[in-house]
């Protein structure tokens, strides 16, 4: 089975445990692979559609994993049991859907001991989210596939003992939530590559605003991400620049 970058790397973050859960599975290709590779010795694949689901209970049965990943129909955490999963995963979906699935399956999600969380959309808001929540994010990758950057939050209830303050530590300023710690401080990631790009999107978008609209209060909003992603874009440079 051939997964693509996103997904191997979502699979690559998840801790070993007993149970993961994969909410909005689609063709359950994550709790297949986390199963095939010793991850999880069991898993719980979860999704809102049937269609999804038959598609999953048809991969999992050509695996012959019928008998350790078990699917599941309906929303959000809703299909599982406090204290069933050790580790849940959730992707695929924006991230106001994501946190209104935490906020609505709290007990079910405080009762694991990882989250990887991979929203598609209003990341910063489920950075801020998180953290006022109480929740630690430990690690954040960032991958691009198909010429689109997706993010992969690894969160936890506790914070493990030898995590770094520095990175593990969000809401300090806006920044922070915009970008993420972990991410701004991580060696060797396409971060940069991100930045760069949101600020020459940006630059053109203000170009083409210039002409068409020169007092709209949108170039304003514009010029501060830029200079949210050049302060970013220098925490990283900085630590890529380190031996």
């Amino acid at each position: 089975m051939m997964i693509g970058r996103r997904l191997s790397t979502i699979a690559s973050m998840a801790i070993k445990c007993n149970v993961v859960a994969d909410i909005g599975t689609d063709h359950a290709y994550i709790p297949i692979s986390l199963v095939e590779n010793g991850t999880a010795t069991k898993a719980i694949a979860s999704d809102i559609a049937q269609g999804p689901l038959d598609k999953a209970r048809s991969n999992i049965g050509a695996k012959a994993l019928s008998g350790s990943i078990e699917t599941r129909l309906g929303s959000g955490l809703d299909t599982l049991e406090p204290g069933e999963a050790d580790v849940i995963v959730i992707s695929g979906m924006g991230g106001i859907l994501m946190r209104d699935i935490l906020i609505r399956g709290e007990a079910v999600s405080r009762s694991a001991t990882q989250l990887v969380l991979s929203p598609h959309s209003d990341i910063p808001e489920v950075r801020r989210f998180l953290v006022e929540s109480g929740y630690f994010i430990v690690d954040e990758n960032i991958v691009k596939e198909e010429g689109k950057y997706y993010f992969i939050l690894d969160v936890r209830n506790v914070k493990p003992a030898d995590t770094d303050d520095k990175i593990s530590t969000l809401g300090m300023c806006d920044n922070d939530y915009l970008f993420g710690n972990c991410l701004k401080r991580k060696k060797g990631s396409i971060f940069g590559e991100y930045l760069m790009r949101e600020i020459d999107k940006s630059n053109l978008i203000i170009k083409t605003l210039n002409v068409n609209s020169p007092m709209s209060p949108r170039i304003q909003e514009l010029n501060d991400y830029i200079k949210q992603c050049k302060e970013a874009l220098e925490i990283w440079r900085k630590e890529n620049l380190r031996s």
